[in-house]
């Protein structure tokens, strides 16, 4: 026969260490996400992100578990305790719907009905669930949105001038009008070289040059 070895629910202060270890954890998460969502790298970013959002969940899911040891000891002791309720405020400050579970869940502790106090705090858990998840979704638009962003930014860059993608092509052009110029400049001195030549033409300039003769 095989006995089923069940796991002995955290004390309060196992919990409460879990749910430090679990805060910790997400800053460095957080950085490299930062980090990494500002290259156009798609695969690394979503692998930050998934990780950031996992250890957002182990902090949700730790302080469900920290507020269900509370809860043992005593709900109505539980809800004068202001360290979780703190740690949440900062965690999921503006989310209306949570923090009204939140706020449930602290007056039914303050009750004492076991049951009430056990249905609150997992509708509380539910709501930081689907907080979490919105949050996860939000911010997996926000990643695709920039990667566009800085993608069409890319694209912008490195469409070039004709003559920018092509240098050898435009050093060409230069160099032929170069030279037909310079072929035209000769010409021009020959012309004026042969005609200084010509003998007809000098006596045509002596004569003239002379008045009366």
């Amino acid at each position: 026969m095989t006995a089923e070895v069940v796991a002995a629910p955290l004390t309060v202060r196992e919990a409460e260490r879990a749910v430090e270890e679990a805060f910790v954890g997400i800053w460095p998460c957080k950085r490299n996400w930062e980090r990494l969502r500002a290259r156009l790298d798609v695969p690394a970013t979503t692998r930050a992100r998934t990780e950031l959002s996992l250890a957002i969940l182990g902090l949700v899911n730790a302080s469900a578990v920290l507020a269900e040891a509370e809860d043992r000891i005593g709900p109505a002791w539980a809800a004068t305790r202001t360290r979780l309720g703190r740690l949440f405020a900062r965690v999921s400050a503006g989310q209306k719907q949570s923090a009204q579970a939140w706020r449930d869940y602290q007056e039914a502790r303050r009750g004492g009905d076991r049951v009430g106090v056990d249905a609150a705090r997992q509708v509380w858990h539910n709501e930081l669930l689907a907080w979490h998840v919105q949050l996860h979704e939000r911010w997996a638009v926000a990643d695709q949105e920039d990667a566009e962003r800085l993608s069409r930014r890319l694209d912008d860059s490195t469409r070039l001038h004709p003559d920018d993608a092509f240098p050898a092509s435009r050093s060409r052009r230069t160099a032929v009008v170069s030279e037909s110029r310079e072929r035209e400049r000769q010409e021009s001195i020959r012309r004026a070289d042969a005609g200084l030549s010509n003998p007809w033409v000098r006596a045509s300039r002596g004569r003239g040059s002379r008045p009366g003769s």
